[in-house]
């Protein structure tokens, strides 16, 4: 189990990685499969699709995020307490 924190490239790195020890898995078994049998991949383009979209929408939460950041910095608070 991988624990990931991190802006959105650090999430498309990672699916890499495991994109790649998938493969690498399915490989090993490959070898050691009888005869006849094959290996069918599967077919991730629609989680593929749905990831890109996760990806896309954290970048755009991450812009907005640091636009916010910019606006509350820039700022002269003056804030009041009761106290």
């Amino acid at each position: 189990m991988f624990n990931v924190w991190g802006n959105a490239d650090d999430f498309k790195e990672v699916i890499k990685q495991l994109d790649l020890c998938e493969d690498s898995i399915l490989d090993v078994y490959e070898e050691h499969m009888k005869e006849g049998v094959t290996r069918d991949k599967r077919d991730y383009k629609e989680t593929r699709a749905e990831v890109q979209d996760l990806h896309d929408r954290v970048l755009i939460v991450e812009q907005s995020l640091k636009s916010y950041h910019k606006r509350l910095d820039g700022m002269n608070l003056n804030i009041k307490t009761d106290q």
